[in-house]
């Protein structure tokens, strides 16, 4: 501790030192005499960055009417469309555990789930999704809307289902709802390609 007061005493006065002694500068030339002060000059201004351009997930995102007012993210690598339905057993089991793991998913923008209801009408969709207070937006499964979406399955033969795609619509995985917790290994294993 004293060697580093020492050090800091020689170099306060060292700086007091030089700061008080007179200069022996020459005359300024010509044209350092024309120059502003650095203080005077104007900042220059970095470029704005250029956003990058829209995925197709975002564009179709931003022109389907979902079930609900919800939407996911333009800005998510992922999506993992969730072929489900109220009146399937298997799918109300599976609901809670991927509900739970949901917050992980979208933590980062990883990943965001949209769901594909196989119910009947989307009165019973909308019923299913606030039954389960699903965070995630929704479209009904074979429609218009469902349709725009990049990726988004049209041959899903039985439920629950689970497809992840890329912002381009680029199938990743595919394979049973049950498996949804490998949602992190499957993006792992995508980026590694």
């Amino acid at each position: 501790m004293r060697m580093q007061n020492f050090f800091l005493a020689v170099m306060l006065g060292s700086l007091t030192a030089t700061a008080q002694e007179p200069t022996t500068e020459t005359a300024p030339t010509e044209q350092a005499a024309t120059q502003k002060p650095a203080a005077e000059q104007p900042a220059a201004t970095p470029e704005p960055a250029k956003p990058a351009a829209p995925s197709p997930m975002a564009l179709a995102i931003e022109k389907t009417a979902f079930l609900t007012n919800k939407k996911p993210s333009v800005t998510a690598r992922y999506y993992m469309y969730l072929a489900s339905a109220k009146w399937c057993g298997p799918c109300r089991r599976v609901m809670p555990a991927l509900l739970a793991e949901y917050p992980n998913m979208i933590a980062d923008d990883s990943l965001d789930i949209i769901f594909l209801s196989c119910d009947r009408t989307p009165d019973d969709a909308r019923k299913y999704m606030e039954q389960y207070k699903m965070p995630f937006a929704g479209v009904m499964y074979g429609s218009a809307e469902a349709a725009q979406l990049p990726g988004c399955p049209t041959d899903i033969r039985g439920i629950p289902h689970i497809i992840v795609v890329d912002a381009a619509g680029n199938l990743i995985y595919r394979g049973h709802g049950l498996r949804f917790v490998e949602w992190k290994a499957q993006i792992i294993n995508a980026e590694q390609k």
